[in-house]
């Protein structure tokens, strides 16, 4: 971006999203960035509260983007096919803005932080959905959406440092592997819950 070009929040935290992108997220600081954007780090004071606030902005933006591509899998779907859908939306996501995702995994958000919960909820809602597809409970879909999204994220960072299982036949056959394993445990009709899974989860 050109100096003289009129600078706004959307253009910084896009910026920002993009430089982690490009150059992983160590360089995702104010001053890498202000040169970037062909500005004074001065300036960039005016769209983020500091690098803690870049940090959020970035992590707030993936959350929505991720999302979106979720909701979009899931939508006409469901069972096994929702939760193959899903698994590959989100592993597509992160291969592709794999800085923006770490800034997320890294982002240590307050308990209180309103937007950011609702954004989490955002994330998780379209799983939830395709988890009930599966005739679950509650406690049982809260259980499940955990399962899921943990190793959903250890299998993507696993990826991001190259280690993803069997070299030989690649990061999607682990994927596809973890999907068929978890599907089979959805459709056993006995999904074990932790006494102290909690349904609003």
């Amino acid at each position: 971006m050109a100096g003289g070009e009129r600078l706004d929040r959307t253009a910084v935290i896009t910026a920002a999203a993009r430089l982690a992108d490009a150059e992983g997220v160590g360089a995702l600081t104010l001053s890498r960035l202000a040169r970037a954007l062909d500005r004074h780090v001065a300036s960039l004071y005016t769209h983020v509260k500091g690098i803690d606030g870049l940090y959020r902005d970035v992590a707030l933006l993936t959350q929505r983007e991720l999302g979106a591509r979720l909701w979009q899998a899931a939508v006409g779907r469901s069972g096994p096919d929702a939760i193959l859908a899903l698994a590959e939306a989100y592993r597509g996501y992160v291969v592709r803005y794999p800085g923006r995702y770490e800034v997320l995994v890294r982002y240590h958000h307050p308990a209180d932080d309103e937007e950011f919960q609702a954004n989490a909820q955002y994330v998780a809602e379209p799983i939830r959905a395709s988890l009930r597809s599966f005739g679950l409970g509650p406690a049982e879909v809260s259980s499940a959406l955990q399962v899921f999204s943990a190793s959903i994220r250890g299998l993507c960072l696993n990826e991001s440092v190259g280690f993803h299982g069997d070299k030989r036949q690649g990061p999607e056959h682990t994927l596809r592997q973890f999907v068929a394993l978890f599907t089979t445990g959805l459709t056993s009709g006995t999904w074990p819950v932790a006494k102290d899974a909690d349904p609003a989860d």
